[in-house]
């Protein structure tokens, strides 16, 4: 299993950043460095500030989808399953 896209792309974000400031006289070792260094603490500041329960919203949104339409039909489902049943029991004591 990989490295999940947004962590991907948080530490990107942040690698060019950090070496996008950097002024033009700066060190090609210096900007590559302070790159990496940057994407490297963006993704652990990721994994280890951002609650789990929000990066597998963040890393899996379909799953989250998916999981929401599941309890949709059920719901309905069970309600047509009651409505029917009582109707049902309706006519019978009638």
């Amino acid at each position: 299993m990989g490295t999940p896209a947004a962590e991907v792309e948080v530490s990107t974000v942040a690698g060019i950043g950090a070496a996008a400031v950097l002024p033009e006289e700066v060190a090609a070792a210096t900007v590559i460095t302070a790159g990496t260094v940057a994407a490297v603490g963006a993704g652990w500041a990721y994994n280890h500030m951002v609650p789990l329960k929000y990066r597998e919203q963040i890393n899996h949104p379909w799953k989250e989808v998916k999981d929401g339409a599941s309890k949709a039909v059920d719901g309905t489902t069970n309600w047509a399953q009651d409505t029917a049943g009582s109707a049902k029991n309706g006519v019978a004591d009638a």
